[in-house]
């Protein structure tokens, strides 16, 4: 199917391969266009191969009846979990909120990733007379239904992340949980929990959460090149995880280091957001010290050579007195 965009040229939303290709109105033959799809699949199997090559052989690894698993499941959600069943299309619930089950701890809200394509999620929506509300998570395919007019979701298609830029992505609609686990950041945060309760840990991020280690899926330093906030929350989880204030894997570090320079690509408002967490989280002003050592310094708004022992100093008294609540 093609629409014309303001760009002049054409869209094609092609069916077998679920991407979009610009292509101009005059001069693109139908081999081309054959081509480029071709070109496409290739790179999603070359991705299929990779993530294979180091993924978990089998990864249910097991199921949970916990009373935090439990405490999830609200009116609403049951009505979204049929719902999706009778349209045959699968939903797991993403990233954090399983990382604290598996810990213990009765998750704030839960993200839920789906099979299911932005239009087919809007078609039942409509179809089913379900509002739905903040619209402008479609372009990232988010889209967020509010079920029995009282509790919101937000569902996001299965996707590979296809050309990135240090900080953003365009991304490829897939069906395929290894792939869509493969391109999230830290293993703990790449597991997905079936409403049965079964845990999908493709990436031994179950292994590491018991470990209370944190590692990147795959690749460190192409993980980071593909978003370089990616930096800012490998401190920030080993904050929320980690056991010991100084049990980072120095290749890791050393990796880090490396790529301090691609921070210039993020806001400083939203370094800021991460570097605020840190610091109010465990080990807050152990791992901004370890930032500094990590050569981060003036990539996170410090002088090249800060005045540590003042840091630490100005630190410490006031976590004595507002409890670590670090105001900018």
């Amino acid at each position: 199917r093609y629409k014309h965009s303001k760009a002049g040229a054409h869209v094609m939303f092609c069916r077998r391969f679920p991407v979009r290709l610009l292509f101009s109105p005059v001069g693109q033959t139908r081999s081309k266009r054959h081509f480029a799809h071709a070109r496409w699949s290739e790179f999603i199997a070359k991705r299929r191969m990779e993530a294979v090559a180091i993924a978990r052989p089998e990864p249910v690894v097991m199921k949970v009846d916990t009373p935090e698993f439990r405490s999830i499941f609200t009116k609403e959600l049951e009505d979204l979990i049929e719902l999706f069943r009778r349209y045959d299309h699968e939903i797991r619930v993403a990233g954090g909120a399983v990382r604290d089950i598996l810990m213990g701890l009765c998750p704030k809200d839960i993200d839920i990733a789906t099979t299911a394509t932005p239009t087919e999620m809007k078609e039942i929506f409509t179809k089913e007379n379900i509002r739905m509300v903040n619209m402008n998570g479609e372009k990232h395919g988010t889209i967020t239904p509010r079920i029995n007019d009282r509790e919101n979701f937000e569902i996001t298609t299965l996707r590979i992340d296809a050309v990135t830029d240090g900080r953003h992505a365009e991304v490829i609609h897939t069906k395929d949980w290894l792939l869509d686990a493969n391109r999230r950041d830290l293993t703990i945060n790449s597991m997905f929990l079936g409403f049965d309760g079964s845990v999908y840990d493709y990436f031994y991020g179950y292994d590491d959460l018991q470990k209370r280690r944190v590692a990147f899926v795959g690749d460190p330093d192409l993980r980071i090149k593909e978003d370089y906030l990616r930096i800012l929350r490998y401190f920030r989880f080993y904050g929320r995880i980690a056991e010991r204030i100084d049990n980072h894997d120095e290749e890791t570090l050393r990796i880090i280091a490396k790529n301090a320079s691609g921070l210039a690509k993020i806001s400083g408002e939203r370094i800021w957001q991460e570097w605020r967490k840190i610091m109010a989280g465990k080990f807050g002003c152990d791992l901004t010290v370890k930032m500094i050592n990590s050569d981060l310094s003036a990539s996170i708004g410090l002088p090249e050579k800060p005045n540590v022992e003042e840091f630490v100093r100005v630190f410490k008294n006031i976590e004595s007195v507002q409890g670590g609540d670090i105001q900018p």
